[in-house]
């Protein structure tokens, strides 16, 4: 994994496509250049969504990690995710790892 920080990062566990990329085009709307975001998902679908949002947005993806059988509970729970969803749910599950820079 890069180790470049991340000044946001959302927990999307759980929301199959197209949401994760959904949520995470509006969070880049907020951002600034040259901020990242990790986004957390389990979705496998969204491997392909982000390379592809990353090559036609211009935005950087700086990583595109994969944690198989999953022992990490969540650090940090998106605002739109309800804070119960992965605490024990997603153990055992892969885990897509993407970190984005906004261009």
């Amino acid at each position: 994994m890069i180790k470049e920080p991340a000044e946001k990062t959302m927990d999307l566990r759980g929301l199959c496509c197209p949401l994760p990329l959904l949520k995470v085009k509006q969070a880049m709307t907020t951002m600034k250049a040259g901020q990242v975001v990790e986004v957390l998902c389990t979705d496998p679908g969204s491997v392909r969504d982000f390379v592809s949002y990353a090559l036609f947005s211009g935005h950087t993806l700086l990583s595109n990690d994969v944690i198989r059988n999953n022992k990490v509970k969540p650090k940090v729970v998106s605002e739109d995710v309800d804070a119960s969803v992965g605490e024990s749910r997603f153990l055992g599950e892969e885990v897509f790892v993407y970190k984005l820079k906004h261009k």
